[in-house]
Formats: C-alpha cells, structure tokens, sequence
C-alpha cells in the first residue's frame, strides 16, 4: 500500500515466491521461514539491512541496497588519500585498549568513520541479525570506499557479506570464528597475528 512494505509482508513474499527469495538470499526455499528460526534470521537481517533503520520499505530502498551491495567498484588506488573513506567496525578494533590501531588509518590522511553505537558481539546467544540494519544505515550515509574490522567486530562484516550488504573492499584483522571462507569476488586484505588474545 503506498508503495511500501512492512517486515510481514516482506517475509511474507520471501516464503510465498521463490524467485524473490533466490535473488535476496540467495536461495528459493523459504517456505518455512516461520518454522524454521535460522531462516527467518536470515529474512529478518536482511529486511533491516535493506531498511536501514527504518519500519517499512519501499522499492527504492530495495534498489539503493541492491545497487550499492552489488556494483560496489573495485577502484584503483590513488595518491590522494584524503577522497578515500574508510569505515571501521568499533567494538573488536582496539579503540580503547590500541587507539594506536585506528590513529595510523587516521593519520595516514584517510577519512575515516568508526561505528560504535553496536554492542559487542562476543556474547553468548548473539544475533548480529538484530544489529545489521544499524551498521547498514552508517554505510549507506557514510558511502565509504572500505571497510575495516578486527577481531570481535568481524563478526558484523561477515555478516554483511552474507547478507549481502556490502560486496566492497574490505579489511579484517584477526579473523572472527564465524569466518569459515572469504567472498567471491570480493577484494579481501586479511592480516592475522599472534598479539591478539582473543582469537
């Protein structure tokens, strides 16, 4: 109605036709989204992350985020690193116990954007789900050109590769357990060492 939809009736699209399910997530069988709680996560996650903090969607939300998950450019680097914007996931980077970490990216003549208003991940039962579609509105906003994330915090860039909310460039530091395998096709740095004492 008015062109926009709730969060019910966007899994309710998602369970009844499969070719929107193929092309959100990737797969065509969510008949079972209310039974089965792994999907309707997934459903749910991207709903927020298409949304971007807001409660009902509409098609150009749906296009906005398609586009910019999709045909982010891989563009080449150049020397004039103040036009480059570099968007660092908070918790897990360091920002109390290594501000050092975060003060090179800074001082290298970046513009940079750290996300902070995110919970830290590493609790039990945690849905990153919950908080995607927070992390997805500083994207859309921010429109960086990479994003970093280390320890703890990959978690939330995981899972916006898996939701296909960013498909960029991207830095993760001391990989998070939840990072079985890199994305195809994304441009991918990933630096693991021994000072961290977490993973």
């Amino acid at each position: 109605r008015n062109g926009f939809i709730s969060k019910l009736e966007f899994v309710a699209a998602m369970q009844q036709t499969p070719e929107v399910s193929e092309f959100v997530l990737g797969t065509a069988d969510c008949r079972l989204v209310m039974e089965n709680p792994s999907c309707f996560d997934d459903v749910d996650a991207a709903f927020e992350a298409i949304a971007a903090g807001k409660k009902r969607i509409c098609f150009a939300d749906f296009e906005r985020h398609f586009r910019i998950a999709r045909d982010a450019p891989i563009e080449k680097p150049l020397t004039n690193r103040s036009s480059r914007r570099v968007f660092i996931i908070g918790p897990g980077f360091g920002l109390q116990q290594n501000p050092e970490q975060g003060r090179l990216i800074e001082t290298a003549g970046f513009q940079v954007r750290y996300c902070v208003n995110i919970p830290n991940p590493d609790q039990p039962n945690f849905a990153v789900s919950h908080h995607l579609g927070t992390v997805a509105a500083e994207i859309n906003w921010f429109q960086p050109n990479l994003i970093a994330a280390a320890s703890k915090g990959g978690a939330y860039l995981v899972a916006l590769w898996q939701m296909g909310c960013w498909h960029g460039p991207s830095l993760l530091l001391n990989a998070h357990p939840s990072c079985k395998q890199l994305p195809p096709g994304v441009p991918v740095v990933l630096a693991h060492g021994a000072n961290d004492d977490v993973w």
